[in-house]
C-alpha cells in the first residue's frame, strides 16, 4: 500500500523482562478477570479474592491521557495499564453490558467477548478464526459420512 511503512515484529528485549514477582502479580489479575467473567456469566456469586486482585490493581495510577490533533493518546508504565486494564474490567463487570459477556464455543477457545448481535446469538469469538474452524470441521464431517 503507498505511504505505509511495514512494522516490524516486536521483539522483547531480555533486559527488560518481568521480574517473577511482577509477572505473578500479572497473571493474577489476567486469573481474576476470568474468573470474575466466568461467574458473572453463569450467575454465581463473584469470587472474593479475585475481586480483591481486581479492585487493587484498579486502585493503582492511572494512565495519562492526552488530547492531540490525530485524538487520543495513552501513556504509563506497564503498572498504569495494568491499572486501566482492571478498571475497564471493573466498569464491564459492574455494567449493564456484563449479561452480554459469552464465552467462544469452540471446545479450544477460551475467548470471551460481548454478544451485540441482533439476536444475541453469536455463537464465536470471530467468525474468521474460531467460527470458519467450527463449520469447516463440521463440513468435513459430513463429506466422511
Amino acid at each position: 500500500m503507498p505511504g505505509c511503512t511495514p512494522v516490524s515484529p516486536f521483539q522483547p528485549n531480555p533486559a527488560k523482562r518481568a521480574s517473577q514477582p511482577r509477572l505473578s502479580e500479572r497473571v493474577t489479575l489476567r486469573e481474576s478477570i476470568y474468573a470474575l467473567v466466568t461467574t458473572r456469566r453463569t450467575g454465581a456469586p463473584l469470587p472474593a479474592d479475585a475481586m480483591a486482585a481486581v479492585n487493587r490493581q484498579a486502585a493503582g495510577t492511572p494512565v495519562s491521557v492526552r488530547l492531540g490533533s490525530r485524538g487520543t493518546s495513552r501513556t504509563g508504565t506497564a503498572s498504569q495499564a495494568l491499572a486501566e486494564l482492571a478498571r475497564e474490567a471493573v466498569g464491564l463487570l459492574a455494567g449493564a453490558e456484563s449479561v452480554l459477556l459469552r464465552e467462544c464455543a469452540r471446545p479450544e477457545c477460551t475467548q470471551v467477548y460481548l454478544d451485540r448481535s441482533r439476536g444475541h446469538r453469536r455463537e464465536w469469538c470471530a467468525m474468521r478464526t474460531c467460527g470458519n474452524r467450527v463449520k469447516s470441521a463440521a463440513h468435513r464431517a459430513r463429506r466422511r459420512q
